[in-house]
């Protein structure tokens, strides 16, 4: 059985391992480091049911889709809200939602103990932390569908997000459910998914030049403000430091996962009931609302959509847009791949990740981009 023919027909996302009924496809990364779906051939009875569930074409399910999304500018009432949000706060109004009003779930990306980016579940409001932030890498789906679905078995409410892929894959498995007024279903603006492996090389390296352990990381440190694209990590020892080094290598298009050039879901017919992200040009379209904390680009596609907006309005600021006041560039056109992307996979085999940020982002060089701040001595955070 062959689910796929080219590396950049499969996103990753997982449904064909949850959907197959005889356990025989495991995701394993390829030497890039992204996880593809291998099967044990062994166990396969060529049922096709991998094949069928794939939702990575340009025919996925857009039944439940209004003609057309309405489309808002948002801010949390809340300000602590906002500041742990990337954006706005809209996805931690969803959650505070479900979880409270409903005794609900949220699934979403976040941290595990080892610091590595996985989907997880949360059914307190006090983890939504765990869930917020942007996670600039792959996230790895392990048993979430499955999860999910068992909860929808349950009745629960749920609230289930992810990158466009991710949430196509998930509506596709779970089938029927996606009709179900207890599932809310919320995907990203996404520019692209970045290979897991180019985020664990970083954090070793960071760690083995400051001799300290990494016990928080941060893809975008809002302390910098809204508009700057500045990581951060906090090390055991007590420091804190503020580099560009990986927002740099992440943009640069080499390392994205192959599937990210001719995505199927950069435009604005989504696989989701809401869709959420920086509403950047905010300030050439609402006057005075952009206070550099954060303001969120609400879509809102399916009624379900526009009925939870309606619950969660009172906790939220916001202004009603067009469409196209809307538009960011991932909502028209895939990332385009970069024309170095085969040199710097050379490069990365053969010389090793410090090679590669040195080689492609100056670094340690005499215009050194990185910024390091020593905030407080261990026992003083």
């Amino acid at each position: 059985m062959r689910i796929f023919n080219k590396a950049e027909e499969c996103s990753g996302c997982s449904a064909c391992q949850g959907v197959c009924p005889k356990e025989a496809i495991a995701m394993k990364p390829d030497e890039r480091g992204f996880l593809y779906p291998v099967i044990d051939e062994e166990k396969c009875v060529d049922c096709g049911k991998c094949k069928s569930v794939c939702e990575f074409n340009d025919n996925y399910d857009k039944s439940s889709l209004l003609e057309k999304p309405k489309v808002y500018a948002v801010k949390h009432k809340d300000n602590s809200v906002r500041a742990k949000s990337r954006s706005g706060g809209m996805f931690a109004a969803c959650a505070d939602y479900i979880l409270n009003s409903k005794n609900g779930v949220v699934y979403g990306c976040g941290f595990d103990e080892s610091l590595d980016v996985v989907h997880m579940r949360i059914d307190s409001y006090e983890d939504i932390k765990s869930l917020q932030g942007s996670k600039y890498v792959q996230s790895d789906m392990g048993d979430c569908f499955k999860m999910a679905k068992k909860d929808l078995d349950d009745g629960k409410y749920v609230v289930f997000s992810g990158t466009p892929c991710q949430t196509a894959g998930f509506r596709s498995y779970i089938g029927d459910y996606i009709y179900k007024d207890n599932l809310i279903v919320c995907d990203l603006i996404c520019h692209s998914i970045p290979t897991p492996k180019l985020y664990k090389d970083y954090r070793d390296f960071i760690e083995n030049k400051y001799n300290s352990r990494i016990i928080r990381f941060d893809f975008r440190d809002k302390s910098c403000g809204w508009n700057s694209h500045m990581e951060s990590y906090e090390l055991e020892n007590g420091e804190k430091i503020i580099s560009k080094y990986y927002t740099e290598l992440y943009h640069m298009g080499t390392a994205i996962r192959p599937s990210c050039s001719v995505c199927k879901f950069t435009n604005t017919k989504r696989p989701s009931d809401i869709t959420l992200g920086d509403f950047w040009g905010i300030d050439k379209v609402v006057e005075n609302f952009d206070d550099n904390r954060g303001v969120s680009s609400v879509m809102l596609n399916t009624q379900k959509g526009v009925d939870l907006f309606d619950k969660i309005k009172d906790d939220l600021y916001f202004e009603e847009v067009s469409l196209d006041q809307a538009m960011q560039p991932r909502l028209k056109s895939s990332t385009d791949m970069s024309t170095q992307m085969d040199r710097f996979w050379r490069d990365y085999q053969n010389h090793g990740f410090e090679y590669i940020l040195k080689q492609y982002t100056g670094y340690g060089g005499y215009k050194t981009k990185i910024k390091r701040k020593i905030l407080k001595r261990l026992g003083r955070w």
